[in-house]
This record gives C-alpha cells, structure tokens and sequence, in this order.
C-alpha cells in the first residue's frame, strides 16, 4: 500500500528568513519610501517653481531609489516573478524621469541666460 502525505501539515505556507534578514529588508522598505518621497517633492517643486537645483536633487536621490529597485530585482531573499516586473518598470520610469528632468534643467538654464 502506497504510503499517505501528511495532509495536516502545510509545509508550503511559511517562509524562512536567516536571521536579521527580514529586519534589514523592511528597513529598505522605509528608505525607499522616504528617497522616493523627497525624490517626486523635490521633482514637484522644481517644475513648479522651474529652477534647476530641485530638480538636480531630484536626479540625485533618483541614484538611490535605482539602487533599491536593483536590490528588490535581484537580491531579497524571495523574488517572485512580479518583483522582477515591477521593479523593472520602476527603474525604467525613474530612467526615463532623469531624463527628463536633465533635459528640463537645460531649458530652465537656456531660458535664464
């Protein structure tokens, strides 16, 4: 007689983390949050006022959130299939709001001389 899997137990349920871990990407979480906060205010307000150095902050803090969005890609402990589809598309976004934003500096710059 073919022996019987333990239906009681849901192995498949949980997720082990090494030690401290978790703690360190949920730290990231909240970085992300506060780069990406000051990133789109400081995006916001140097259109909205049209001067090049929040803008050039903004390019600068872009740098770390494009870190964080690698870290998400490729480095967390568990990956799923839409991480890697999400982060993608944010680091390209970002990519793309960079250049913008250098491009927008130059008509700023231009426009000032």
């Amino acid at each position: 007689m073919p022996a019987r899997a333990n239906l009681d137990h849901d192995a498949g349920s949980t997720f082990l983390y090494a030690s401290g871990v978790f703690g360190v990407e949920f730290f990231f979480l909240f970085v992300y949050l506060a780069l990406e906060l000051a990133r789109i205010f400081q995006a916001s307000k140097g259109n909205k006022v049209e001067q090049i150095g929040p803008l050039l902050w903004s390019v600068v803090l872009s740098v770390g959130v494009v870190i964080l969005h690698v870290f998400f890609f490729n480095m967390q402990t568990y990956v799923l299939k839409v991480d890697r589809i999400l982060n993608g598309m944010g680091i390209v976004f970002i990519a793309l709001e960079s250049l913008l934003m250098l491009l927008t500096s130059l008509t700023f710059y231009r426009e000032r001389q």
